[in-house]
């Protein structure tokens, strides 16, 4: 399936904040307890996101007209 690249808008941030969720809990399961994966996830709030966006560029990779990572 095709990707679109493209800049973030701040209705992205509740399924980016999802995304970055799930991503730590999957790829960090292995290296940390659940309470530091908690403590981690917990940052990545929508509000959060849309803090580090205004900060300075950022993209958001689209799958299906559904964001599924950024940077």
């Amino acid at each position: 399936m095709a990707c679109e690249i493209r800049p973030f808008r701040p209705d992205d941030a509740p399924a980016l904040a999802e995304v970055i969720r799930r991503a730590l809990y999957e790829t960090n399961a292995k290296d940390y307890p659940v309470s530091v994966l908690d403590e981690m996830t917990a940052l990545y709030q929508p509000e959060h996101i849309r803090d580090l966006a205004a900060e300075g560029p950022m993209y958001v990779a689209v799958q299906a007209g559904e964001p599924v990572g950024c940077g």
